[in-house]
């Protein structure tokens, strides 16, 4: 990934977490650094997994295992929206 963008992606991350989880700035941030940390990836790498891969489905080339630690560790994660708010959930978890 472009250094210049980097920064860009790991925003887009953490506003994702923030937006979809409910989560507030500083616990997304834990939550991308702890991800990569238990991956051995950079948060960069994590990011781009979640942000490509995940929400705009255009492979990033990220490591397999990244990809998939990031999709289980949301699926863990209470959705904000509730079957109420959008109609389609029928849970509060989110479907990946």
């Amino acid at each position: 990934m472009d250094e210049v963008y980097t920064p860009i992606v790991v925003e887009q991350a953490r506003d994702v977490l923030m937006v979809w989880f409910d989560v507030s700035a500083s616990e997304a941030a834990h939550l991308l650094t702890a991800w990569a940390h238990q991956t051995h990836a950079s948060v960069a790498e994590l990011a781009t997994a979640l942000v490509f891969d995940i929400l705009r489905g255009t492979p990033s080339g990220c490591q397999g295992h990244v990809l998939r630690h990031v999709e289980d560790n949301l699926r863990q994660l209470p959705h904000r929206l509730t079957s109420a708010d959008d109609g389609s959930l029928g849970s509060n978890h989110v479907a990946i």
